[in-house]
């Protein structure tokens, strides 16, 4: 009688919606990371269409604020855009939080490039393409990401013309109007704008920076700022000082190159909006001479290697201020310059491969410090 009543008490302890678990089949483990772990899942909804979904499982020990992971649903639910992996479905028991996800299979945006026979510059154009029509989707819905890099851009299926879609929404804000500010500091050094690394209010135009960082990245293999010292990196950043090496980039055209600085502008109001962004002439294709980009990004990027470590942008510039670093950021129209960073799968809980880029709904609160991280993730590519 008492082991039937214990267990009846355990049942009626767990909240309401833990009763769709039953819906579930876990099969294998997709990722792990400090928020819990990624699995591939049969979800059989009531009378509803059988799907696989990629299934995040968050221990609620790890979750300071319930309200991060609730956040997360709630930006991605009614959002229906085929660029932005979509959330079906949610639930939670008394100890974790489950959040049901589109299973992008496709793999890592730098992942599929490298491993392509071509890449040219009309490839790159069309894949920022994609990126910024996602971002405009979010934009337009008062929705900043906060956190785009090319972790977090996968393809949704393995065909070869597969869309792109864009995931990790843990950081991800939902600002009551387009001019709105936010305060808080999140991001990944390396892709974050200037005016989150010196801790300024920020909005939707963060995004843009990110975009420019990655795009810089997708025709040349290394990213636009390379600098080996943490603080230094943030210096760089701050400075928004572009280069193009004319080893890596005498076959991208000179409206490429315009469309990438006019992001990594330093001045938020100065940077192109998305809507902009998708009107520029470059987006409009055919401006590069077809040239085969593939070796010089497979030259120069290793995904498991140049962009696994990395430095999160609260731990970065907290310990920056701390040693008595003054960030002074300076007007940034011209293009001569360079910076380089990495990026950390622990910072920033993101799970590995498909699924790395579906974690992020705690992936702010993990405060890690920078010392080690740093000194292992912020190393250059050697470019003369």
């Amino acid at each position: 009688m008492g082991l039937q009543s214990g267990l009846r008490d355990a049942l009626l302890a767990q909240p309401a919606s833990f009763k769709k678990k039953k819906e579930y089949t876990l099969l294998e483990v997709l990722g792990r990371g400090g928020f819990g772990k990624v699995v591939r899942a049969k979800w059989s909804p009531p009378g509803g269409e059988k799907k696989e979904v990629a299934l995040k499982i968050i221990p609620k020990k790890l979750v300071t604020d319930p309200t991060i992971v609730m956040d997360e649903i709630n930006v991605l639910k009614d959002l229906d855009n085929e660029h932005i992996v979509h959330v079906w479905d949610h639930f939670e028991s008394r100890d974790k939080y489950y959040i049901a996800f589109e299973l992008a299979v496709g793999g890592e945006l730098f992942d599929r490039i490298t491993k392509v026979g071509r890449f040219t510059e009309d490839d790159a154009a069309d894949c920022i393409r994609q990126v910024l029509e996602a971002t405009a989707y979010l934009h337009s819905r008062n929705i900043v990401h906060r956190d785009l890099k090319p972790e977090n851009i996968l393809y949704k299926t393995q065909d070869p013309d597969s869309p792109i879609v864009i995931a990790d929404f843990g950081i991800a804000k939902h600002l009551a109007t387009e001019d709105e500010e936010v305060t808080s500091m999140a991001g990944s050094v390396g892709y974050a704008a200037p005016e989150v690394l010196l801790g300024k209010p920020h909005g939707l135009k963060v995004d843009m920076w990110s975009i420019g960082i990655i795009c810089y990245t997708l025709l040349c293999g290394y990213s636009p700022f390379r600098s080996e010292d943490k603080e230094q990196l943030i210096r760089e950043t701050t400075r928004g000082k572009v280069v193009f090496h004319d080893r890596f980039w005498k076959h991208v055209s000179n409206t490429a190159r315009d469309f990438i600085c006019k992001l990594l502008v330093v001045e938020p109001k100065d940077r192109l909006s998305a809507a902009e962004a998708l009107a520029h002439r470059w987006m409009a294709g055919e401006s590069g001479d077809g040239t085969d980009l593939s070796t010089n990004i497979k030259e120069n990027f290793n995904p498991r290697k140049k962009w696994v470590n990395a430095v999160h942008v609260i731990s970065a510039t907290r310990k920056f201020r701390q040693a008595g670093g003054a960030i002074t950021p300076l007007d940034s129209d011209e293009s001569d310059g360079g910076f380089k960073t990495a990026e950390s799968d622990d910072d920033v809980l993101t799970a590995s491969s498909t699924s790395r880029r579906l974690a992020g709904a705690v992936g702010a609160l993990k405060a890690q410090t920078a010392t080690d991280v740093a000194e292992q993730g912020i190393k250059s590519l050697d470019i003369k």
